[in-house]
């Protein structure tokens, strides 16, 4: 983690195991779509932007949003199977078994 404000996008703590292995064989290919895909459908979510704290102009803090995410992650179980689905489409992977 970073001392500097900002979100942390970082598979290791973002992502579980099971839901990261389509992108294993030849990585980094279509992980960074993924990551920016997921945190799209995060902060998208109203489970979300309701548990982060916002600032004056009804924005989510970001340093409020980095903490309600790491207490949501992994983020791909939250979003779960089926909306996961829709990023590997996107980015031509199969999704892994089990889901």
């Amino acid at each position: 983690m970073t001392d500097k404000p900002g979100v942390n996008l970082d598979f290791e703590v973002h992502w579980c195991s099971r839901h990261l292995e389509p992108f294993r064989e030849d990585w980094p290919s279509g992980a960074g779509v993924a990551m920016l895909r997921l945190f799209e459908l995060v902060v998208a979510d109203e489970r979300i932007t309701e548990a982060a704290p916002k600032n004056a102009e009804g924005l989510a803090k970001t340093q409020s949003l980095d903490a309600v995410l790491l207490e949501h992650s992994p983020l791909c179980c939250f979003i779960g199977d089926e909306r996961m689905r829709a990023i590997y489409e996107e980015t031509g992977k199969e999704p892994p078994s089990g889901g």
